[in-house]
């Protein structure tokens, strides 16, 4: 497992910048009762991934918040390749908005399947960088970690 983790020394606040991605390759060990992948593996993975996001963007390590609702839209299946990247899309103050995007690679065909899309809310000890989007879709993924923030946080 490799997990990539910018350098955020330079305390660039660039919506692009906070990006982590991993790639996993799922064997029967993590089945449900179905012969699928389990999806509480799923979800460990995806925090996993976001909270290492949230802590390489924070400097310290933050606190889970949050976790929004999670829908399973597509079965994974066993032998898999399962690809999870997380991004921070939003922040306020110590808070730190994290989307996870779980994909799976199917390498006969090459098409990318979005199997779920997780958001986890962090706190960190310290202020965190802002976040500015400079992009249209940059723009949009700061809009959704703005509304799952207010949805979760700020009742």
């Amino acid at each position: 497992m490799t997990v990539k983790l910018p350098d955020f020394s330079c305390r660039t606040s660039l919506a692009s910048s906070p990006f982590a991605c991993v790639c996993f390759s799922l064997f029967f060990q993590e089945r449900n009762i179905f012969n699928r992948i389990f999806g509480g593996f799923l979800m460990r993975k995806a925090y996993e991934l976001g909270w290492a996001n949230a802590c390489s963007y924070g400097g310290c390590r933050p606190n889970l918040v949050a976790v929004d609702d999670i829908l399973f839209q597509k079965p994974v299946e066993i032998g898999s390749l399962l690809l999870l990247s997380s991004q921070v899309c939003y922040t306020q103050g110590k808070y730190i908005q994290v989307r996870v995007h779980s994909e799976v690679f199917d390498p006969l065909t090459r098409q990318h399947n979005t199997t779920n899309v997780f958001h986890y809310t962090f706190i960190s000890d310290r202020d965190v960088p802002s976040i500015i989007p400079k992009t249209y879709g940059e723009s949009m993924l700061y809009l959704d970690g703005k509304r799952h923030f207010n949805q979760t946080v700020e009742p």
